[in-house]
């Protein structure tokens, strides 16, 4: 990717997503790696700019990152972000939504794997059917607890069922297993 501003003269960059202006999108010093938490959906525009020591803009620079959401468990990650996008609104009630939709793929996500531990009891399998399990009560957990008076609990118990999801797919991955 080239911005057309000489690598060594630029000093700061700011990112932000979709294809409108960059309202409200920070200046922060360059960097060769950045973190995005991407939206929910399955592509995303991310646009960067940069600015060199004389103030000059580089022309935006647009990249679109494809997320597609095939497995139970990439959807039940999905709406997991969703509903911390809702706490972080303010909005428990759909918070809570999210996490319901979200337990029926982790459901289907468990009944797949039950029936691949009847066919075939690998340790593997055994591991994606438990973990499925802890997922599960984690989620029902949080949804039972995103009120008001125990919303951090709640927060909590969902940032533990995101971690397991997470980890699941990077197992289910290193292993080849189909999720």
């Amino acid at each position: 990717m080239s911005l057309d501003i000489p690598v060594g003269v630029v000093t700061d960059m700011r990112l932000w997503f979709g294809a409108g202006p960059p309202d409200g999108a920070a200046w922060q010093p360059v960097q060769s790696q950045v973190a995005l938490r991407l939206p929910d959906q399955d592509a995303t525009l991310v646009q960067v700019q940069a600015r060199d020591l004389a103030g000059n803009l580089s022309q935006p620079l647009g990249i679109i990152i494809t997320r597609p959401l095939v497995t139970p468990i990439d959807k039940a990650i999905a709406l997991e972000e969703l509903a911390e996008d809702r706490i972080e609104a303010n909005d428990l009630s759909g918070a809570r939504a999210a996490i319901l939709t979200s337990l029926d793929f982790v459901k289907a996500g468990m009944s797949r794997a039950a029936k691949a531990v009847k066919s075939e009891p690998h340790p593997d399998r055994v591991h994606v059917l438990t973990t499925f399990a802890q997922i599960l009560a984690f989620k029902q957990v949080a949804r039972a607890l995103l009120k008001p008076q125990t919303e951090a609990a709640g927060v909590e118990a969902l940032r533990q069922a995101l971690e397991l999801e997470i980890a699941l797919a990077a197992f289910a991955d290193a292993r080849r297993i189909e999720l």
